[in-house]
């Protein structure tokens, strides 16, 4: 009986005390990577769709420092071409002229749609690139 008290006592203290020692958790990040390739003075567009809320964080890496690229978020109806940006509903962009990254972050919600558009700068060499993205 002594024991069967001492069990029971144990797991209320366990069960009292569980909400004290956070008992909620974080989701784990969302992350996705994804690799393309920009043509010559060209644009390649990703349509993306929000899988949870949080804070985006996207960031664009290729090899070549002498080579131009510039990372947007535009409007889900921006999937035909990017160019003129007054047009297609750019939201966030990232255009440095030098290095090998670019990067944006927004809070986003759960089911928004956007498009992801790279852009090449350079008149004489395509490249290949990655895309980080990760909602926390």
């Amino acid at each position: 009986m002594k024991a069967l008290r001492a069990s029971l006592l144990l797991v209320a203290i366990v069960v009292a005390l569980t909400p004290a020692c956070g008992g909620t958790t974080t989701p784990a990040p969302y992350t996705q990577t994804i690799s393309g390739t920009v043509s010559v003075f060209g644009s390649t567009y990703h349509p993306f769709t929000i899988p949870r809320s949080g804070q985006m964080s996207l960031s664009l890496t290729w090899a070549d420092p002498t080579i131009d690229l510039d990372l947007y978020l535009a409007s889900p109806n921006c999937t035909l071409q990017l160019h003129p940006l007054a047009n297609c509903g750019v939201i966030l962009s990232s255009n440095s002229t030098v290095g090998v990254r670019e990067a944006i972050a927004r809070t986003v919600n759960s089911g928004e749609s956007y498009s992801i558009w790279v852009d090449n700068l350079s008149a004489t060499k395509a490249t290949n690139y990655t895309l980080d993205l990760t909602i926390q």
